[in-house]
């Protein structure tokens, strides 16, 4: 049996009954979980290095070692990439975790000092582009930070395809 078939055994029914919950069916659990088994195919030989090494301490998080830090994308440094330069001055500070904020397309205007977010697959361009992020995240991972992202779903943009379409009905 697999590493991902294993725990997800041990949670499916959670999952069922959080759909459950939350749409009052588990008619999309069969697509979630083959969307979960691509991904987890694809993921690195590194992640899933830190999963395990996780699953084996189960209490990780609670560690006193577990310092992160949040900061402003661009405050810190002009960009990604100058970041990514910057990552052993970070790893300088034992830090664990970098939680990168706001870092996703925004409009150029009216964009709640970046929480407005009009599109969430995206870097914003004055940040970078996904692959400084996916190089800035490599580096960081050397060095045995892990990257924080957060995906706030009512910080949508009204500028966001989802937001112009439900001012025209769309439902869903």
């Amino acid at each position: 049996m697999s590493d991902f078939q294993s725990r997800l055994n041990c949670r499916i029914d959670e999952l069922r009954r959080l759909l459950i919950d939350l749409y009052g069916t588990d008619t999309s659990l069969e697509k979630l979980l083959l969307i979960m088994r691509e991904y987890y195919y694809k993921r690195d030989e590194d992640l899933k290095a830190l999963d395990q090494k996780r699953l084996d301490d189960p209490m990780w998080y609670k560690r006193s070692d577990m310092l992160g830090y949040t900061m402003y994308s661009d405050l810190f440094s002009t960009s990604l990439k100058d970041l990514k330069s910057k990552v052993d001055y970070l790893q300088k500070l034992s830090l664990k975790y970098l939680h990168l904020m706001p870092l996703l397309q925004m409009p150029l205007k009216d964009n709640d000092g970046g929480y407005a977010v009009e599109d969430f697959f995206n870097v914003d361009k004055r940040f970078g582009t996904n692959e400084d992020l996916a190089a800035l995240t490599r580096e960081l991972r050397k060095y045995g930070i892990s990257l924080c992202l957060d995906f706030v779903m009512n910080h949508t943009a009204s500028t966001h395809e989802w937001a112009k379409r439900a001012e025209e009905g769309d439902e869903y």
